[in-house]
């Protein structure tokens, strides 16, 4: 009765999506192929679902679509409808996606940094390659705080800085939108360095603010603590929504990111387009 009378009295369609989540960094999936979707509306639709209280609620979207160069091709858009380079977390749970749902035992990902390729551990863990993960400056000075630049296949600014909750919610949006040399807008990664094989990381991902887990910034994180001499190759990384492991394979110069992933639920959107 509810969707009749929507379809009858507004115009637009019903969209079907899945939830998932790693580490409590969420996302809303769609599969493109089928879907009467124009790249202009991609923008609105990532905006309208990421509402936490008038959407279906998540830190963005992201697209999934048929593609010859890989397996599928991934597209992530901010909850603030700008369209990021790369997502550790969204790479991770396309992987598992895909290998459950296709029964492939590695998974090939085209992402707008490049090719990406994944896998479903005995565990139910999953790990990616996320290929070279590398800092782009020195040490540099941001609005006050020392950190590197690092290139996780999208921007981040690291700092080795403890703060309170309170005042990284206050900087942290200040430092993202800070345009230099460098970049007009980061992440940024607030890091406490508890051993050289653990880290703390408080995440604020560019274009959707404080998340509960970043898997680019997990990686970045620990790329900086290993230029400045404070982490070894293999890292766990605690995250507000739990934890990943990081590693890096000098010998291929990449770095891989494992940690678990779950599907939280599916649905149809009413994606009104008129």
């Amino acid at each position: 009765m509810i969707k009749s009378f929507i379809e009858s009295t507004k115009s637009g369609q019903y969209i079907p999506f899945f939830k998932m989540e790693a580490q409590g960094n969420d996302y809303v999936y769609i599969e493109l192929p089928g879907l009467k979707l124009k790249e202009k509306q991609f923008k609105d639709l990532s905006i309208a679902v990421s509402k936490r209280h008038f959407g279906i609620g998540a830190d963005g979207l992201v697209t999934i679509d048929d593609c010859d160069e890989a397996d599928v091709e991934m597209r992530i858009f901010n909850a603030d409808g700008s369209e990021a380079e790369m997502c550790g977390s969204a790479l991770r749970c396309i992987v598992y996606h895909t290998s459950i749902n296709h029964n492939l035992t590695e998974v090939s990902v085209k992402t707008k940094s490049g090719i990406k390729y994944g896998k479903v551990l005995k565990d139910g863990t999953v790990e990616v390659n996320m290929g070279t993960v590398k800092p782009v400056s020195e040490l540099v000075t941001l609005d006050g705080f020392e950190g590197y630049y690092i290139d996780a296949g999208n921007p981040h600014f690291v700092t080795f800085t403890e703060i309170s909750q309170e005042e990284f919610l206050q900087r942290a949006p200040i430092l993202e939108n800070l345009k230099d040399q460098y970049y007009e807008r980061r992440n940024i990664e607030f890091v406490k360095v508890h051993s050289q094989d653990k880290i703390k990381v408080k995440v604020w991902e560019r274009g959707s603010g404080a998340t509960l887990a970043c898997g680019t910034g997990a990686a970045a994180a620990t790329a900086a603590g290993i230029k400045a001499g404070l982490l070894n190759n293999s890292v766990e990384v605690l995250l507000p929504g739990g934890s990943v492991k990081v590693e890096y394979k000098e010998k291929i110069d990449n770095y891989f990111l494992i940690g678990k992933v779950k599907y939280v639920f599916e649905g149809n959107y009413f994606y009104k387009t008129g």
